[in-house]
């Protein structure tokens, strides 16, 4: 990993790490955070220079991460677009073709390979569900 990709200073407002954590910190593994939004175009960042908008937190995300300006979307449904992030396949191999739809049992997925990989994950998105809160 080139130094520079572990070492950019932490965006604004991101707690510090205690002094024995942070030394310990550089020689583990790095950490992945994967943000994605649904129906939103690259053009909508102000990091992106689009003088309209004001995006501080995702301009400082971006600023201090990766930001893809080119991909491409599977479905234009969340739940299938989605389990091809995870997957790697397409939303009909996974099962999940429609917003209620889970990704099928037996179906390998990123956080599994993170975690054989020794990295622990935690899943948190919103889901759609076809009953709504009143």
């Amino acid at each position: 990993m080139p130094d520079d990709l572990s070492r950019r200073p932490s965006p604004a407002g991101t707690p510090a790490l205690p002094a024995e954590q942070a030394a310990g910190a550089r020689s583990a593994r790095p950490g992945v955070l994967p943000i994605t939004t649904d129906q939103q175009s690259m053009h909508a960042l102000g990091a992106n220079g689009n003088p309209h908008l004001e995006t501080p937190a995702m301009d400082s995300i971006a600023a201090f991460g990766v930001s893809f300006t080119e991909s491409y979307c599977t479905c234009q449904v969340c739940s299938p677009a989605q389990s091809s992030v995870m997957t790697g396949l397409m939303p009909h191999e996974t099962g999940a073709m429609r917003s209620v739809e889970a990704i099928a049992d037996g179906i390998p997925n990123l956080g599994q390979h993170l975690l054989a990989h020794g990295l622990r994950n935690l899943l948190c998105r919103q889901m759609a569900s076809p009953q709504r809160a009143r």
